[in-house]
């Protein structure tokens, strides 16, 4: 079961729609999930980030999730309800510009992420990461 933070969004409900037709279980997080619609075999459960106490519940059962948090906000609360819950695999959203010489706001935001791995301790990979090692399989003197 895959639980989708930000499924009703311009990403998430893509990435709800792209793990529907890989054939995966799908729960979204919302905090109002009876004012949306969403596809057919989709679980929306109620929760808000920056409200870890509705986490659990959301959490129940789920080995994998998408977490996208505008503005950044409960991701720490997310992730440690997320270690507890036993979550095999947390996939974070980020961005291109923590790549840029001066991240700039947004990029800064996105580096803070990079305390995944401390905050679950699994193994987490960052954006400039995953850049690198998709630049290797191209070029390997890019990296």
């Amino acid at each position: 079961m895959f639980l989708v933070t930000g499924g009703t969004g311009n990403v998430g409900a893509n990435v709800v729609r792209e793990l529907l037709d890989a054939g995966e279980e799908v729960r979204v997080l919302s905090r109002e999930p009876g004012d949306r619609s969403f596809p057919d075999g989709v679980e929306a459960v109620p929760g808000d980030l920056t409200r870890p106490e509705s986490l659990p519940a959301a959490l129940s059962g789920v080995e994998r999730a998408f977490l996208m948090s505008p503005a950044f906000a409960g991701v720490g609360g997310f992730l440690g309800a997320a270690r507890r819950a036993g979550l095999r695999h947390v996939v974070v959203l980020s961005s291109a510009s923590v790549l840029a010489e001066t991240a700039g706001f947004v990029g800064e935001q996105h580096q803070r992420l990079d305390a995944v791995e401390e905050i679950t301790g699994r193994q987490a990979f960052t954006y400039a990461q995953w850049a690198a090692h998709r630049a290797a399989a191209f070029d390997p003197a890019m990296v």
